[in-house]
This record gives structure tokens, C-alpha cells and sequence, in this order.
């Protein structure tokens, strides 16, 4: 063991409990081995919770390699850090050899998690599914000396088949990315993590070109689905995925299939699709969406994720595998053509090829940010008439071989547009994009009937999303309550009918109030009560509660106390009534439960405590304190619960300028290391400069010596050429005089030239006048011939 001062350890109750929360979420309920001599504490926490947990003194004991015992978990909190490196490997294998499934370390060390990781990959295991999902993506840019490490154990036929080296073999077109270090690895796997939260229980999820299937394990470990179906072209693929993953996870199918076909799959049989990183690969899009289109149930979603512009400075992709370059417009475009989209998200890893030195971030993209990846999440349009609706997130699809046990949940014949429910209605599962839900609103009240549970439900979902805008549009408003009042002139027929009514009466009271309309909200709240709201369900009681409240707290503002303490004992008798009918009336199935229903019952017994209290401090017949109308409100659990969650808002908005803070100091170590390090550098060139200084001296005076001979030759040089300068100046001269002799010679030969022409011509002339002479003075003697 090393005598460090640093290690991590529990030291109270609320870091033990809150770190037994995390390993139960993480590794369940199986035996653990806790190995460390400090963190009784957490040890104590998880016996108390009923777990079997075996603790191990690594002091006393000195090794693993005695322990025979396995244990589905094993937790190490304080303890790697003192491990001697020389040991270090040695001890990680043992923990692999007597862990079957998972181990969760804390660790204070100034080695990264790359160093960590490497180790645990050697000794066979992988990133836990739900490291990401748990720690959180961007919480790695500016993790601390302090972090967690959480591993999986691989299977050991599968580390037989595949260990590291012939990943490696394989890595130009296949990854692992639980078997990887570093950015890139942690971006890929951020992605499914960050796709769970679209997971609704009980989904059909189809994760397209899989690869090695560590996402598909990702999807099924981190959510309630009921199947996850991993498809991939590769043979390698599919039986490595089966190998590695299937093993533990008896909802995992892992199938061999091109991802334009998908010939295996009904249409309409799917939840969600996630094809991460495949758009791009593929030779035909479009052919790709219009497949998964016919296979999603109206209301399921896609998510996908393209490389943002990944190109060279010839602005060619450099992946051949790469058949389509895609921006943020591109790729959102093309998904619009299939889908309504929910949302679009940005996403940096840092370190690749764009954005070398940014911060690992995700974040909701508006615009066209800067990015390395595009994810976009789309809709199948839900708004469509439902003949074959099944319901299925709210109970098992057997279940739907007979009718629900309740008739307010059979959603296929309540509504026109059955798919409705869970992409516009029921929080948690519907549309989480308010734009989203907007548009699907619009749609039903375009299409449905005005007086259907459909047109209800819609008008509902616009009326709270304008309510919560401040400040409140009022022509938005003025608008929804014509709505609201044309919509309420009709009588409900059905269960759902009645639903939405009794909702749309509570709704269009509460915006009569925000309007300071108190006496018209006063008359429809009193609405709500003239429906059978037991017609529906029990569980619509929370809003005919609340509506008796509001009634009697209007009443007590108007120092009515008479009138309102009416109210109170009604909301009290209201709530008796609702807790009289069947507990099958509440929760249907007991054997497979709604899972809300007795979440509503306590909300209405909150209320009616609240109601029982306000009856209590007006037994006088007045308020006998200013306070006292608000200690009415403040009363209920519901109320505490909202001073808890503003308080909880309080605490976000300083968690939030913490890792800021956190940020920042992440930033200023970075630098302090990078300055220490740079002074270390310079401390040793300084070092190496004293060293040589003797040297350069030598070669000083060896230049200065230079130097003077330098200056000598210079000195003779100078002379030299002053003296050929004065010889070219001379010989320059010469050549004036030269040129001018000639110019004179020239001039001069041009007149003896003009000249001699001339006395040519004279003689010519002349020539002509001695052969006429001659002629004449030829004929003349033959003149005197002839007189003679």
C-alpha cells in the first residue's frame, strides 16, 4: 500500500446514503463486497436497506488472492489510490476475478479516467451501460482530482472470443465504445445515454446499424422498454453484440439485416427508432425514412445523429465510408419530410479534427451553432384515426387481448385520434418540445369535432402552455377562453368527454382568475362539479377537490368565512365520496397496477387535509391572525412540496453558477498545471544555457576575432574597388570620346558618300556628252569624207 495522504472516503450519513441510492440504481439488489477499512458507514446503509454486503480489510489482509467468494458487485471507495503502481494491475485483476458483474470506485488521484480505465479494460471489464447516464456527459470536462469509476464485467466467453488485441484488428470498422478511452468514445456513448430520456415504458425500440451493440445495451439497461431489437449488416457485429451483451439481458435481440430493409418488422410495430451515425452511410436516405416511417406507430419517435460537415480543406469528407455530407439544415430538412421534428441537438467531443481544443458539450440547438454532430429527434405525425391502437405504456400488450379495466382507458374508442395520449397528453411520455405540442394541438383542432374529447384535450394543452408564459398574451388568452366557453356549451356523452370537460372547466376558471375575473372563475369552478367526474375515473377527483377549494379560498378573500367553510366541508365530503368506490376503480388490475392512480388518491387526501385544517383555525367563525389564510395554503403537502421545489430552483440557479464556478477552476487548474509544467521546461533549458555558456564565450571571442580580420579585408577590399572605380571613371571618358570620333567619322562619310554620288552622275553626264561628241564629231568626218 502506498502512504498517500489523499483517498476518498464516506464520512456521513447523508454521503452514505445518498451513495447507497446510486449503487442500488447502478448494480441492484445482488451480494456486494465492500473492500475498504474506512466506509463503515456506507456498509451499515446497505445492511439496512437489506442487502447482503461482506466487508473486506485490505489492510489486514494484504491481498485479494486468499478471497474465494464472488459477489455481483464489488465496491472499492478509497481504496485504488493507495495501491502501489508496481501492484496496481495485479489488484484490478483480482477484483475482476471475484466480481461477476459490476464494480463502483471513488477515487482521488491526480491520473485521469483514461488512466483508470486502461487498467479495468486489461483486468475484462468495460464501461458500465449507464457510466454517462449517471455522471453525466459534460461533467467530464471538469472533473476533479475526485471521480467515480463504474464498470461492467465482461462475460467470460466473450473476453475468450474478443479480447482487446483482436478488437483492435477490427477497430477501422467496428468499436466498442464501452472498451474505449477518451472523447470520442464518451460522445458516442452520450448519445444513447441522452436518448433514454425518449424511451416511454414498454416500447418496441429498434436501434439501427447497432455495430457492436454497446447502445442497444445502453437502451435496455437505462429504461423500461420491452424489447430492443439492435439490427446490423455485419455478421462480426451481431455475433459479437450477442457475445457481449445479450448475456443478463433477456430483452436484447440482436438481428443481422440491412438497415434499408428491415423485412423482419411489421409495419406500425415499433416505439422509437435510434440510428446513430448511419444517414451518412447510406446510398439512398430517403429509402431509409420512409422504411422506418412505415414501421413507427403514429406517436413513436426517430433519433439519429449525422456528422456536422465533417469535411477537409478540399471540403471532401475524409472517411470513405462517408457517402453524404450533411449541416444542421440539410439533415433537419430531410427529417421534416417524414416527421415532425421535437428537437434538434448540438453536440461537441473536442479533440477530433474540428474543434480541437472545445469542451465536451451538448446542448438544444436554435440555429446553426457550432457543432461536431447533429442528433434530431423527430415524431411520426400522431393526429391519424386509430383502428389498430393498443394501448401499451400503460400496461403489458397481453393485456390487450381483453378490454381495460377501466373504460376511461381505452383510448382506441374515447378518442378520434387515440395516438393523442402519450404524444400530447400524459406528462412525462408526451412531446417534451412545446413548439411540438403546439403544432399537434392546432392540427386536432383543425381536424376533430369541436365537441369531441379530442378537441378537449387539444384546447387544454394550448390554454396551460399559455398560462405559463409571463407575461400572458392576452390576445392568446381572449382567444382560448372563446374556445373554452364554445367548447363547454356542449354535453359530454362519453367518459373522455366528461374528462375533458370537467378539465377545460378547471382551465378556463383558473384564466378567469389570472384575468381577475373573480366571479366568473368563481361560477366555473362551481362548473366543474356539475359533471359526474366518477363517470371517468376516481382519478379525475384531484380536480373536482381543487375546484371546491378554490371556492372556498375565493370565498374566505371576500371575508365570506360562512361560505367558505361550506366549501371546505364539501371538498372534505367530495373527497369521502371518492374514497368510497372500488379500489378496481382507482387502479385497475391490481396485478399490473396504473402506476399514477394512488399518486392522484394522495393528492386528493393532501387537499382534503388542507381543507380539514382551514376548517379547524375558523372553528371561531374568523380568521384569527393575517397569517392564517396563508397557513391554509401552505397546509398541504402539495404546497410544501412547491416551497421545496421553488427552493430546489434556488439551489439549481447556484448549483448551476457552482459549475460555472467549477468551470472556471477547472480552467485555472488546467493552466496552473500548464504553467508549472512550462516553468519545469524553461528551469531546464535555463539549466542546459549555464551548462554552455563557457561555450559560447569561446565562440564569442573566436567571433570577435573573425570579426577583426573581417574588418581589415574590408578596409583592403574598399581601396581596391575605390581604385578600379577611378579606372572605370577614366576608360568611361574614353569611350565618350570614342562614340564622339565616331559620330564625326560618320557624319563625315555621308557627305563624301553624297559626293561622290554626285560626281558619279556628273560623270555619267559627262560620259554621255563625249559618246554625243564623239557621234558628232563621227558624222562630221564622214561630211568631210564625202566633200573631199
Amino acid at each position: 500500500m502506498n502512504d498517500r495522504e489523499k483517498k476518498f472516503v464516506c464520512r456521513t450519513k447523508e454521503e452514505a446514503y445518498a451513495l447507497a441510492d446510486e449503487i442500488i440504481k447502478l448494480c441492484g439488489i445482488e451480494p456486494v463486497l465492500m473492500i475498504g477499512e474506512e466506509n463503515n458507514l456506507l456498509a451499515a446503509e446497505l445492511v439496512a436497506r437489506g442487502l447482503n454486503v461482506q466487508t473486506f480489510d485490505i489492510l489486514q489482509n494484504n491481498s485479494l488472492k486468499d478471497l474465494e467468494q464472488v459477489f455481483a458487485t464489488v465496491i472499492c471507495i478509497g481504496i485504488l489510490e493507495q495501491i502501489h503502481t508496481d501492484h496496481l494491475e495485479e489488484f484490478i485483476q483480482q477484483l475482476s476475478r471475484i466480481s461477476t458483474r459490476n464494480f463502483i470506485g471513488k477515487v482521488i488521484s491526480e491520473n485521469g479516467r483514461a488512466y483508470w480505465e486502461k487498467f479495468f479494460f486489461e483486468a475484462g471489464f468495460r464501461k458500465h451501460p449507464l457510466l454517462l447516464h449517471y455522471v453525466g456527459y459534460e461533467s467530464f470536462e471538469y472533473e476533479s482530482e475526485t471521480f467515480t469509476l463504474l464498470f461492467e464485467k465482461i462475460p467470460n466467453k466473450a473476453i475468450e472470443t474478443y479480447p482487446l488485441n483482436v478488437l483492435l484488428e477490427e477497430r477501422s470498422l467496428h468499436m466498442d465504445m464501452l472498451r474505449e478511452t477518451g472523447r470520442r468514445s464518451d460522445a458516442h456513448v452520450a448519445r444513447y445515454s441522452k436518448a433514454l430520456q425518449f424511451v416511454r415504458p414498454n416500447d418496441v425500440v429498434l436501434d439501427v446499424a447497432c455495430g457492436l451493440g454497446y447502445g442497444s445495451a445502453i437502451l435496455w439497461d437505462g429504461s423500461l422498454a420491452k424489447q430492443v431489437i439492435g439490427v446490423d449488416n455485419s455478421e462480426y457485429s451481431v455475433n459479437y453484440s450477442n457475445l457481449n451483451y445479450k448475456p443478463n439481458r433477456e430483452g436484447i435481440h440482436f438481428i443481422q439485416e440491412d438497415a434499408q430493409l428491415l423485412s423482419f418488422l411489421e409495419p406500425s410495430s415499433v416505439d422509437l427508432v435510434v440510428s446513430m451515425e448511419t444517414v451518412e452511410h447510406l446510398e439512398d436516405p430517403e429509402v431509409f425514412f420512409k422504411k422506418i416511417k412505415n414501421l413507427l406507430k403514429p406517436g413513436g419517435r426517430v433519433i439519429l445523429s449525422v456528422p456536422n460537415e465533417w469535411v477537409d480543406e478540399d471540403g471532401n469528407d475524409p472517411n470513405p465510408y462517408h457517402l453524404h455530407v450533411f449541416n444542421r439544415e440539410s439533415i433537419v430538412n430531410l427529417v421534416k419530410r417524414y416527421f415532425m421534428i421535437e428537437h434538434v441537438f448540438g453536440q461537441v467531443a473536442g479533440g477530433g479534427m474540428k474543434h480541437t481544443d472545445s469542451a465536451r458539450s451538448w446542448f438544444e440547438s436554435k440555429e446553426n451553432e457550432e457543432a461536431e454532430w447533429w442528433i434530431v429527434v423527430g415524431m411520426k405525425n400522431p393526429v391519424v384515426e386509430g383502428s389498430e391502437y393498443k394501448e401499451t405504456v400503460l400496461w403489458s400488450m397481453e393485456k390487450n387481448q381483453t378490454l381495460p379495466p377501466i373504460e376511461a382507458y381505452d383510448y382506441k374508442n374515447q378518442y378520434t385520434f387515440p395516438w393523442i395520449q402519450h404524444s400530447l397528453v400524459s406528462i412525462g411520455y408526451r412531446a417534451s418540445s412545446e413548439e411540438l405540442l403546439h403544432n399537434i394541438a392546432n392540427e386536432i383542432m383543425h381536424k376533430a369535432i369541436r365537441n369531441s374529447a379530442d378537441y378537449g384535450a387539444a384546447l387544454c394543452v394550448l390554454g396551460y402552455n399559455a398560462l405559463s408564459k409571463r407575461p400572458i398574451d392576452d390576445v392568446e388568452s381572449d382567444h382560448l377562453i372563446q374556445q373554452l366557453e364554445e367548447y363547454l356549451s356542449f354535453n359530454p356523452n362519453t367518459p373522455m368527454e366528461v374528462r375533458w370537460s370537467i378539465s377545460c372547466s378547471y382551465l378556463l376558471a383558473t384564466m378567469y382568475l389570472k384575468n381577475g375575473k373573480h366571479l366568473m372563475a368563481l361560477t366555473t369552478f362551481k362548473k366543474c362539479l356539475e359533471y359526474d367526474h366518477l363517470k371517468y375515473s376516481a382519478t379525475l377527483s384531484t380536480k373536482i377537490i381543487n375546484a371546491c377549494l378554490q371556492i372556498a379560498n375565493l370565498y374566505a378573500i371576500q371575508n365570506d368565512l360562512t361560505e367558505a367553510r361550506n366549501w371546505w366541508t364539501r371538498t372534505i365530503n367530495e373527497t369521502e365520496k371518492c374514497m368510497k368506490v372500488s379500489i378496481s376503480d382507482w387502479i385497475g388490475d391490481q396485478q399490473e397496477p396504473l402506476t399514477f392512480a394512488l399518486k392522484e388518491a394522495s393528492f386528493v387526501l393532501d387537499s382534503a387535509s388542507q381543507a380539514a385544517y382551514a376548517l379547524w383555525l375558523t372553528s371561531d367563525g374568523y380568521f384569527k391572525r393575517p397569517s392564517s389564510f396563508q397557513a391554509i395554503i401552505d397546509f398541504s403537502e402539495m404546497s410544501q412540496k412547491k416551497w421545496f421545489q421553488n427552493q430546489a430552483s434556488t439551489f439549481q440557479a447556484y448549483a448551476k453558477t457552482n459549475e460555472e464556478l467549477n468551470k472556471w477552476i477547472g480552467k485555472l487548474e488546467e493552466s496552473r498545471k500548464w504553467t508549472e509544467e512550462h516553468i519545469k521546461n524553461i528551469e531546464s533549458e535555463n539549466a542546459k544555457w549555464k551548462e554552455n555558456n563557457q561555450e559560447l564565450k569561446s565562440w564569442i571571442d573566436e567571433l570577435e576575432k573573425s570579426r577583426d580580420w573581417l574588418t581589415e579585408k574590408v578596409d583592403l577590399l574598399e581601396k581596391s574597388v575605390q581604385e578600379k572605380e577611378a579606372i572605370i571613371l577614366e576608360q568611361k571618358s574614353w569611350n565618350e570620346e570614342l562614340e564622339a570620333g565616331k559620330k564625326w567619322i560618320e557624319e563625315n562619310v555621308r557627305e563624301k558618300e553624297a559626293i561622290i554620288l554626285e560626281q558619279k552622275k556628273w560623270n555619267e553626264e559627262l560620259e554621255k556628252g563625249k559618246q554625243w561628241l564623239e557621234s558628232k564629231v563621227s558624222e562630221l568626218e564622214q561630211l568631210l569624207a564625202k566633200r573631199n
